[in-house]
């Protein structure tokens, strides 16, 4: 909060708890921010792992069908 504010509400309402009431207020808003942007980070890292195990199933798969295809084609 900017101190002009602060002041301001200081000097009308004479109670330093408002001032406190609106720091701890802002203070919570800055700890929320703080945990929305930690759990964008989080989102962002479980779909990249879920797109890095689909891709490496998806390799796994191939590798095993080249393989049967190969012994399909030998037994002929």
């Amino acid at each position: 909060m900017m101190p002009s504010i602060k002041q301001a509400l200081t000097l009308e309402q004479g109670n330093s708890w408002a001032v406190e009431l609106l720091d701890g207020s802002l203070r919570l808003l800055d700890s929320c921010g703080i945990a929305k942007e930690v759990m964008e980070l989080v989102k962002e890292s479980v779909q990249e792992l879920e797109s890095s195990l689909r891709r490496s199933s998806g390799e796994a798969v191939k590798e095993h069908d080249t393989g049967f295809y190969g012994i399909k084609k030998e037994n002929r």
